[in-house]
């Protein structure tokens, strides 16, 4: 079934509309997710796309983290060598309380990597869609 064919949707003052709108009353588009995800708890720096593997660029496409203070989502082409370690790597995120969304997808230059970090006895939590581009 395609997009196109599905039904028209009922607001939830009841009525039926045929496109999903934001809270400004603008459309809406589907988000696309990637080929690839990663999903899991992490004490301290774990890999969620290495930079190695990362040839041509990638797109991170959605993300859903959660952490402690100082705790991040970070890129570069150098690993972080522990849950702070921000100096020269470019932030994404940084986690504190609740949990945090992209808000858009970021395209991530050939060789660059992304990692999720923990600051404390308290694991990060990622849930990343992304595609390494061709």
């Amino acid at each position: 079934m395609s997009f196109e064919s599905i039904a028209s949707e009922r607001h939830a003052s009841g009525i039926l509309r045929d496109q999903s709108i934001d809270l400004k009353g603008e459309k809406m588009e589907p988000v696309t997710i990637g080929a690839k995800f990663y999903s899991a708890d992490v004490y301290g720096v774990d890999a969620i796309i290495k930079p190695a593997d990362n040839v041509t660029g990638a797109v991170i496409r959605t993300a859903s983290v959660s952490g402690t203070v100082l705790s991040g989502l970070i890129t570069g082409t150098v690993a972080p060598k522990h849950g702070s370690d921000y100096a020269g790597k470019p932030i994404l995120m940084t986690l504190g309380s609740g949990s945090q969304n992209l808000s858009y997808p970021i395209q991530l230059p050939p060789g660059y990597g992304l990692w999720i970090t923990a600051n404390s006895s308290s694991p990060s939590r990622a849930c990343v869609t992304y595609d390494l581009l061709p």
